[in-house]
């Protein structure tokens, strides 16, 4: 079936990754070698099965978009590292993230997009982490929270961080602590500003993503037209 996607629409969908072996065997099928080969460097078979189910439910869902079979989907990578489509040739611009047994993939019609979701793992030092990657106004704003609710703060800050560099295209060249979520997190904003290094910002609309208890999310969208985008959120 083909999905419908209008110029101002931006399409969530989120699907479990905890699949049976069986269907890992079929979505294997639909994976190119390249991607096959990424999935089998993975060390255990828990993180290689979320991979292939990522990557597979990607190809299905983006070939609905496309009118083609899911095994002849090809993506190329910018400069940076960031996936698209190079055949069928199209404007679809499109985003995936994984994390624990959950993925995000975010499709829009033609503008730069990129979606994040974490885990909330307990096994890291975020305070450490914070310090090193935030803004002084994110640690500021951090540290201000009850202790009971700073991981959350923390996990909640980075996902924004991390969609608005992916939309941006920018992988890790850009420091994150040029990225300030402050606005965003605490309802003042819907924009972030990104420089892109020659003296001219490219700014983003940003928005956190409800989703299962454990996890957070965050979408960012380039903003080409001053326009508040359209979100839909399916699960599949």
């Amino acid at each position: 079936m083909t999905q419908a996607l209008e110029p101002n629409d931006v399409h969530v969908w989120m699907f479990s990754t905890g699949v049976s072996e069986e269907e890992i065997r079929e979505f294997r099928a639909i994976l190119s070698g390249e991607e096959r080969g990424r999935a089998d460097r993975f060390v255990f078979h828990a993180d290689r099965d979320r991979f292939v189910a990522s990557h597979a439910l990607m190809r299905m869902k983006l070939a609905d978009y496309c009118n083609i079979r899911p095994e002849h989907l090809k993506f190329g990578t910018g400069e940076h590292g960031k996936p698209y489509l190079s055949e069928p040739d199209s404007s679809f611009q499109f985003n995936l993230s994984h994390s624990g047994f959950l993925a995000m993939l975010v499709v829009t019609r033609s503008n730069p997009c990129g979606i994040d979701v974490e885990v909330m793992r307990t096994k890291i030092d975020d305070a450490a982490i914070a310090e090193r990657f935030f803004s002084k106004r994110e640690n500021e704003s951090l540290r201000s929270l009850p202790a009971a609710q700073r991981r959350h703060g923390f996990f909640r800050r980075w996902a924004v961080k991390e969609a608005v560099l992916k939309a941006a295209g920018k992988g890790l060249t850009q420091p994150l602590s040029s990225i300030d979520t402050t606005d965003i997190i605490q309802g003042r904003s819907s924009h972030v500003s990104v420089a892109d290094g020659v003296g001219r910002p490219r700014i983003f609309w940003a928005q956190e993503l409800k989703v299962e208890d454990g996890y957070t999310s965050a979408l960012a969208i380039a903003d080409t037209t001053g326009t508040t985008p359209r979100v839909q959120m399916f699960r599949w």
